[in-house]
């Protein structure tokens, strides 16, 4: 995800990032053509357009959290992340918001102010994922107890010294400091 604007995006650059940067631009352009034109209700497949706009996007954020997870190691918080639309609640909210698309006219203007908000997401699009990936980290260790146990590490006492020049012996505690003087007599 490169945070050159949408709307600059070459049109024979390769990646998802740049089609949907081209999508966008070019839904924009049109709501702007024809709110140039005078037009103040949008037709509804441009309407359509911009809900479905958003959805890629949220969609497109995401996957980059998702690919966070995986690299983090948490495969199963990653494949959640990558669930259909159809398995989570929010699936139902952009279906009626779609669907109201068809019936409701919108005003070109508040199409063009959502469709900048969704822009300035998809140009955020790495911070906002990585975000939701720290997020989700921080969630699973405070919800796992066994990922935030102090590792146990050997008492001092316990340690073994190996050495060439002398036999196996056990090293002296730390506290009180051996008394140098008649150690060395």
């Amino acid at each position: 995800m490169s945070p050159v604007p949408a709307s600059t995006i070459s049109r024979n650059a390769p990646g998802l990032d740049r089609v949907i940067a081209l999508y966008l631009a070019r839904l924009l352009a049109c709501l702007l053509r024809a709110h140039a034109a005078g037009q103040t209700v949008a037709p509804s497949d441009i309407a359509r357009g911009v809900a479905q706009a958003e959805a890629l996007v949220h969609a497109f954020i995401r996957m980059l959290a998702a690919e966070r997870l995986e690299r983090a190691g948490y495969t199963h918080a990653a494949r959640a992340m990558r669930d259909p639309i159809e398995k989570r609640n929010e699936a139902r909210r952009s279906a009626r918001d779609v669907a109201g698309a068809d019936t409701d006219p919108a005003a070109t203007a508040d199409l063009i102010a959502r469709l900048n908000v969704t822009i300035a997401n998809f140009e955020q699009a790495d911070a906002l994922a990585s975000v939701l990936a720290r997020i989700i980290v921080c969630a699973l260790a405070y919800v796992s107890p066994e990922m935030r146990l102090m590792p146990v590490y050997p008492r001092f006492d316990a340690i073994l010294i190996v050495s060439s020049t002398c036999q196996t012996k056990h090293a002296p505690p730390p506290w009180p400091p051996p008394n140098v003087c008649t150690d060395m007599l």
